[in-house]
């Protein structure tokens, strides 16, 4: 019957704009979680920036010793610092993951729309 199919259709449209809710929500969090993780490694990399010039300086004065006893744990926190990158490029490919499977819902509802939009198409004549 018409009120069937119209239930059914009503359904579809019900669950996608329910599902593209619920990735909308979690776009915002993941969006909110990258910007912090990038202002994180921002200041970390402009941390090491400083540590950079502060052991080139030792370096170039002949205070070698001072210098070596810095090296350490200057790559350690490179490593930290190279690490943070993966995992926010990693974040951010679940993020663009999210946003394409967002988007073809939206096609998806947008496509079924047009399929059942019962409206008479106009020509203008001029």
């Amino acid at each position: 019957t018409v009120v069937g199919f119209s239930e059914k259709y009503e359904q579809v449209f019900t669950s996608g704009k329910a599902e593209i809710d619920r990735l909308d929500a979690q776009l915002s969090q993941e969006n909110q979680t990258i910007t912090a993780a990038q202002k994180d490694l921002e200041e970390a990399y402009q941390s090491l920036l400083s540590s950079k010039d502060t052991m080139d300086a030792l370096r170039e004065s002949g205070n070698i010793v001072k210098y070596n006893s810095l090296v350490s744990d200057f790559n350690s926190r490179v490593r930290d610092y190279n690490s943070g990158v993966e995992s926010v490029q990693q974040q951010i490919d679940r993020y663009n993951k999210l946003v394409a499977d967002r988007n073809a819902i939206s096609i998806e509802q947008n496509q079924l729309y047009k399929a059942i939009d019962s409206r008479a198409n106009t020509v203008n004549y001029e």
